[in-house]
Formats: C-alpha cells, sequence, structure tokens
C-alpha cells in the first residue's frame, strides 16, 4: 500500500460516501486516496522508514481530580 505524510490533517470523502479522518502524520492508505488530488494537497510521499501506524488515535493520560482539587494522572 502507498504511503503519505499528512502535513495537513483533512477528511476524505470515499466513492462508496464513507468518511475518513487523516490527522497529520504517516499513514498507509488505498491506490486510490494516495491518488487523489485532495490527498495530494494535504500530504507529501515518504520513505518506507518513516511509516508509523496511526490507524488508532494516540492515547494520553487521563487527568483525575482528587479530593482537595489538585490533579493526579490516572
Amino acid at each position: 500500500m502507498p504511503r503519505i505524510n499528512v502535513t495537513k490533517a483533512f477528511t476524505f470523502t470515499h466513492a462508496t460516501g464513507e468518511r475518513q479522518r487523516f490527522p497529520v502524520g504517516c499513514h498507509e492508505v488505498a491506490e486510490s486516496v494516495a491518488g487523489h488530488w485532495y490527498a495530494h494537497e494535504h500530504s507529501e510521499p515518504v520513505a518506507d522508514a518513516d511509516v508509523i501506524e496511526t490507524d488508532t488515535p494516540a492515547k494520553r493520560p487521563r487527568r483525575t481530580r482528587k479530593a482537595d482539587g489538585s490533579d493526579t494522572d490516572a
């Protein structure tokens, strides 16, 4: 599969009507996405070594509040 480096986040609408969000970063995508003019406007090609999986959003530590009102990481 082709790889793109998204330089500006965008939402791509496939021919089926399905929408797919692409956050900034490297993505492995279908040929139909990689070759589309709209994807070209928001991305650039990348070398194989630069690809990272971005199918799931990065998880941030949850922040909770203690009884005294101070924050703590969960």
